[in-house]
């Protein structure tokens, strides 16, 4: 009987659709661990495209590979931009991958006198013009101790022009800049003027002063073209100066750049900033620090909230804010005339402590389950930062239960944190 090979083992290919759901679920169960994705890559040539697509998604600039602040030093900072700059440079077609770039700057590497500096600034220079494309990038100052994390320092003269004339940066979409120091209002506009399809603009711990307080002004990151102007939708601003917003209207050469926002989330009240806006807001996201006097609440919101434009109203609240009641007590008298108030909307009200159970809710219930306004809002969604006390929540607002439109939710810490865009170190926590 002659010899004959057995039949070749059909070979399968699973779906490409498959691949990526494997990946996608590896990478959100364990959105650190890089090293599960690393591993997927090698399984089969199949996985290499999509988990390279999810390791650099989203590039993290840190001086280790923690995001602890107070982890590495300034020479790893150097090496961590100077490795990338040759893997990009390497291996090309890992730079379109690139969505996402945080930048913890080492202030100490950042001196010009620092042999590190150059090879710093180059590298970072490099990084960027790797990139086809970013859509979200955030910068700010790399603590170096607990302490250090509330400070605020300047941006280094060589960073903004090194990363924001990049051919990416054309096409940023968001842009975080957290504990840094301009020099005028007009700094952060010249910024936001080599960005032109810029629509979030987050701002936290913000300080401003004038040129002749510093040694000299900054280097502009490059012109703007006047055709392509930035028009934000969103704008957030944590820990700015006051009178941040009036100032960056005056001083503005393109103002509509501000003036047509869809979305402002704010942690002290700003009448200009609403009234500015009315024509277009369609939510508000007041987050109220702790310990702040809450009774300086102007008309601006109260019409807002009796327009059709505005759909969403987010409303963070803690025990210990000063005349909550006395404020929440005016706003329902002027309610009786303003049948319109919360119409159609829908209003997320954020609990920190338990405290406030029993001292606010009935106010809540009347201010916007009353008989006086018809129809009312949509819906009224407690979110509360505490468990097992949803059933109370019912029985102290009678009025929106019976409207059937109160909606509680408890979360967990990690939940509360997201939903009220809680501020901390980005460096130090996943945010």
């Amino acid at each position: 009987m002659p010899f004959s090979s057995p039949p070749p083992t059909p070979s399968y290919q699973l779906p490409q659709e498959l691949i990526d759901t494997v990946v996608e679920s590896l990478a959100t169960s364990s959105p650190e661990d890089h090293e599960i994705l690393r591993a997927c890559s090698i399984a089969s040539r199949s996985f290499v495209r999509p988990c390279q697509q999810r390791l650099f998604h989203s590039l993290r600039l840190y001086t280790s590979r923690h995001s602890f602040c107070t982890r590495g030093d300034a020479v790893s900072a150097v090496n961590i931009v100077t490795r990338l700059a040759r893997l990009l440079e390497s291996s090309p077609h890992l730079g379109a991958y690139v969505k996402e770039v945080s930048i913890a700057y080492p202030k100490n590497v950042l001196d010009e006198n620092s042999d590190d500096y150059s090879a710093y600034i180059c590298s970072l220079r490099a990084v960027f013009q790797a990139l086809p494309g970013v859509a979200a990038l955030s910068i700010q100052p790399r603590a170096i101790s607990w302490d250090d994390i509330w400070n605020i320092y300047s941006l280094p003269p060589d960073l903004g022009p090194a990363i924001l004339p990049a051919p990416p940066c054309e096409f940023l979409q968001r842009l975080e800049l957290t504990r840094i120091h301009l020099a005028t209002i007009n700094e952060l506009e010249s910024i936001v003027a080599v960005t032109p399809n810029l629509r979030h603009l987050v701002l936290r711990d913000i300080m401003i002063y004038e040129v002749d307080e510093r040694e000299e002004p900054p280097p502009q990151p490059g012109t703007a073209d006047d055709t392509r102007i930035a028009t934000l939708e969103s704008l957030e601003l944590r820990v700015v100066p006051s009178y941040f917003y009036q100032e960056a209207l005056e001083a503005f050469a393109q103002v509509k750049t501000i003036t047509n926002l869809r979305s402002v989330c704010i942690d002290e009240y700003d009448d200009l900033i609403l009234s500015t806006n009315a024509a277009t807001l369609e939510e508000i996201i007041l987050i109220r620090r702790h310990g702040q006097d809450v009774h300086l609440i102007g008309t601006a919101l109260l019409d807002l909230l009796c327009n059709d434009v505005l759909r969403h109203f987010h409303l963070k609240l803690t025990s210990d804010l000063t005349n909550l009641h006395t404020n929440i007590q005016h706003i329902r008298v002027l309610t009786n005339t303003r049948t319109t108030f919360a119409q159609n909307k829908t209003v997320f009200i954020n609990l920190q402590d338990t405290e406030l159970l029993y001292s606010l809710l009935s106010d809540i219930d009347d201010l916007f389950g009353g008989s006086h306004l018809v129809p009312g809002p949509q819906r009224i969604v407690m979110q509360l930062a505490f468990q097992g006390r949803t059933e109370d929540v019912r029985q102290l607002m009678p009025l929106l239960h019976a409207r059937g439109i109160l909606e509680v939710v408890e979360l967990s810490p990690d939940e509360f944190t997201a939903a009220t865009r809680q501020y901390r170190c980005s460096e130090c926590y996943d945010v």
